[in-house]
């Protein structure tokens, strides 16, 4: 084909790419709400159910103010899907007693925060022992 004379001419009509494009999207990127910061959690039992203590770090920059929080409870290795439940937050350390009935066997806490606008945080993942 490069013989052919189409290339040159190809090469010859390009021009060159807008670069205010280029700072336009940067700056909307820079400007975008980040996703709310990512909880600590500690879980334990109290009698039948799971404990979360969180703490959530204080949003920085265009971080979003976290909503709440996702929590889902799972045992590894059951047929059953995790009990996941939300949980609104008003502070940004606190304690949530999940819902689900604990049975004698190990169990998994994973969390996230959310923000009003549906961004979210990281997950974390904490042990619950029998």
């Amino acid at each position: 084909m490069e013989g052919s004379g189409r290339l040159p001419r190809f090469h010859a009509s390009a021009r060159p790419f807008p670069r205010g494009v280029l700072v336009q999207a940067d700056a909307a990127l820079r400007a975008a709400p980040l996703a709310p910061p990512t909880p600590r959690i500690v879980a334990r039992r109290e009698g039948a159910r799971a404990v979360i203590d969180y703490r959530l770090p204080k949003p920085t920059g265009s971080q979003q103010e976290p909503l709440g929080l996702l929590v889902s409870v799972d045992a590894p290795g059951d047929l059953h899907p995790p009990a996941s439940y939300s949980f609104q937050v008003s502070a940004l350390t606190g304690e949530i007693e999940h819902p689900l009935e604990l049975e004698a066997r190990p169990y998994e806490v994973r969390a996230s925060a959310f923000s009003q606008n549906g961004l979210e945080s990281a997950i974390v993942t904490a042990r619950l022992a029998t």
